[in-house]
């Protein structure tokens, strides 16, 4: 194979097997150092296609979106493994953000944040009050609930008769 994940693409077999439009896209997904060839005219010029051509290709709805798909295919096949590496590396010299990625990307490590401890706690000493206190505690979540749920539906009918005026059931 190729030392530049850019040759992989300029091989004239290659550019033969995509349609312009694929290979305009495969072209921009490229980083600009592994672009071969380096300017667009000389790609529309590869392939057979005007430069006009090209550019038109660019303004169509979904083009870009196409180009995104291709750039993370790239990235994961040519970097994602060495960026990995590096900081794996990093991490086993002590580097503490190192360690962090490392545990996020490689085990799916997530962080327990301070707000559920604290939640756990609360409930525990909810559970700890008596039964007169915690009916009544009850009773005011109730209650909240009811004046949120009243909100949100005040707030639906206004945004219906400013928006599209009309019902939501």
């Amino acid at each position: 194979m190729a030392d530049t994940p850019g040759k992989l693409l300029y091989d004239p077999g290659c550019w033969k097997e995509l349609t312009p439009k694929e290979a305009l896209i495969a072209w921009l997904a490229l980083p600009t150092a592994h672009r071969l060839p380096k300017m667009q005219k000389e790609l529309a010029a590869l392939v057979g296609v005007s430069e006009e051509t090209m550019s038109r290709y660019k303004k169509e709805a979904g083009f870009f979106d196409e180009v995104d798909k291709r750039r993370n295919v790239y990235f994961k096949e040519f970097y994602t493994s060495n960026v990995i590496q590096a900081i794996a590396e990093k991490a086993c010299e002590g580097d503490p953000r190192a360690q962090k990625l490392y545990l996020q990307k490689v085990e799916e490590w997530k962080e327990t944040t301070r707000q559920e401890t604290d939640i756990k706690e609360r409930r525990e000493f909810v559970l700890m009050l008596p039964p007169e206190k915690l009916t009544e505690l009850f009773g005011i979540i109730q209650r909240t609930r009811q004046l949120d749920a009243e909100k949100y539906i005040d707030a639906e009918v206004v945004e219906n008769e400013n928006g599209e005026k009309k019902n939501s059931d």
